[in-house]
Order: C-alpha cells, then structure tokens, then sequence
C-alpha cells in the first residue's frame, strides 16, 4: 500500500509579531572631544557643534551683545537672503517676546494674531540656555535674595524694638496704677504666690556664682570678648555687623549689629537725640526795687 505523508506548515496563529525597536539617535560626530548629544536630522553634528559642517544650513547667531559687543557663538538657521540677519533660538524666542509686549503696549486690545505670528517665529530648540546665560540668571538671582534678606531682618528688628517699647509702656502703666508694692512685695500676694516668689529667689541665689568661681567666670567671659572682638568684621560678605563710626577724639572700631538707622554705633558714642523741650529763660526780677539816688 501507499502511504499518503501530509507536511503540515508551521502558522503565524497565536504568535506575537515582534515590535521593532526605535532606532536610537546617533551621537554628535564632534572629534575635538566626545559629545553625547543626538545628531539633528540629516546632518552629523548636534546643534552645538552644527557650525564646524560648512556645508550645513546654518551659520552664526546675527546677535551682537550691547554689553561687551560679542557676536553670539550659537547655531542659527540660514537665512533665505545671503545678507539677511538670523538668530539661534533662545535670541529668537527673546525677539518674539519683546515683539508681543511691544504689539501689547501699543494696542491694549486682545493680540491672538500677533501671538500667533511670534511663536511661529520661535526655533524648534527654543528654552536651550548656554553656562553664560545660567550663571547670568542665577546671580541675578542671589543678589535679590540678599536683598529680601536684608530687609526682612530690618523688619524683624523694628518688630522687636515696637514690641519692646510696648512692653515697657504697658509695664509702667500697671505700675503707675495697680503700684508696684503689689507686684513686688509680698503684701498683696497669695500664699501660693509667695511661696513661688520664695522658691524663685533661693534659685536665683542658688545658680549665682561666688567667690573664686565668680572671679574666673568673669574672667573667662572677658577673654571670650577680647577672642570674638572683630571677628565678624573679618568676614567682607556680611552684612549683620558694621564698625562703630565713634568721634573725631575717639575712634572706635567695635561692630555694631546693624539697626534701622544708616550710622550705628555702640553704647558709649551713641548719639542723643536733640532735646525737644527747651525752658524759657526767666529774668530774675529784685524783690525790692531801691528809691533812685536823688541829689
């Protein structure tokens, strides 16, 4: 008998057709030194280094600094006209804005055209900041945190002083009516508040230093003093402490924490303010007024 084989073909059915990977972009072909950023499309360098292809179509930034005079070193598309001016992108995406706030200014009214004329005009690479522009935008921005700094410590020190004065005032006037016999003395106290006001100056007599131990502390503080003296003058960035202008006869280079008024000084050539009240100057008149010498 015949035997009959029948080949039975291997199918697709129940596979997974496997997805193609995405090409990976290939790395800028700079040699000076390795750069790992993707080429552009259809070229062989990445936009930072696009300028060393002659043949590529773009050339410098038409940009010319009004600080220093410097042309800007980025990429910029060629222009259609050989002569024509073009920018790379972040001087580009600057010229648009300044076009919109100009088209603003001019006409208050809505500018949906003009908007839509100046971010057409934006490069693909736009938002790109060179180091210059970085370390430019970050000073800038140190220098106005100091300053916020500066006046929020003038502010805290005003506070201070107001709650200070306050505190003072609202003090003497308790005094002036409740008398100070009765916060003081022990006559208009409880007697669990005596026995607080007790215990409050046994401690206080307990932590007081005396003797030797009194003497070397003192001494110690005064060494502390003399060690920290003009510390914080040595210091050319702060702005916490300023030297004591002191008087022509006496000057004085002791730091001065730095208050609201322009010139600080320390305690002893600190400067009263003018006396606003002045007494009148009374004539004396004789009591008894002598006849005159007649002849």
């Amino acid at each position: 008998m015949n035997r009959i084989r029948i080949h039975v073909l291997p199918t697709s059915r129940g596979r997974l057709t496997p997805v193609p990977r995405p090409q990976e972009p290939l790395a800028c072909a700079f040699t000076p030194r390795p750069c790992s950023q993707p080429r552009l499309e259809g070229q062989e360098f990445c936009i930072k280094h696009i300028l060393e292809d002659r043949n590529a179509p773009f050339k410098q930034c038409s940009y010319v600094s009004t600080k220093n005079g410097k042309r800007c070193p980025n990429a910029a598309p060629k222009p259609e006209k050989k002569d024509g001016t073009s920018f790379c992108a972040e001087h580009a995406r600057r010229n648009a804005l300044a076009l919109q706030a100009q088209v603003k200014k001019s006409n208050p009214g809505p500018t949906r055209t003009a908007g839509v004329t100046a971010s057409r005009t934006l490069s693909p690479h736009a938002g790109v900041y060179t180091a210059e522009e970085v370390a430019l935008i970050m000073r800038e921005k140190l220098i106005r945190l100091q300053s916020l700094y500066i006046d929020q410590f003038k502010r805290l020190q005003h506070l201070l002083k107001e709650k200070k004065r306050r505190f003072l005032h609202s003090r003497k006037g308790e005094h002036e009516a409740i008398g100070s016999s009765l916060l003081t003395g022990p006559e208009g106290l409880m007697a669990k508040e005596r026995e607080n006001l007790k215990r409050l100056k046994c401690l206080r007599r307990y932590r007081q230093r005396y003797g030797v131990e009194a003497l070397l502390h003192r001494q110690l503080r005064e060494r502390r003093v003399l060690a920290t003296d003009g510390a914080a003058q040595q210091d050319t960035n702060q702005t916490l402490f300023k030297p004591c202008q002191g008087s022509e006869e006496v000057p004085c280079n002791k730091p001065v924490p730095v208050s609201l008024s322009e010139e600080p000084c320390c305690p002893l050539h600190l400067r009263l303010p003018p006396q606003m009240y002045v007494p009148e100057q009374v004539l004396a008149v004789p009591q008894e007024l002598g006849a005159a010498p007649t002849d």
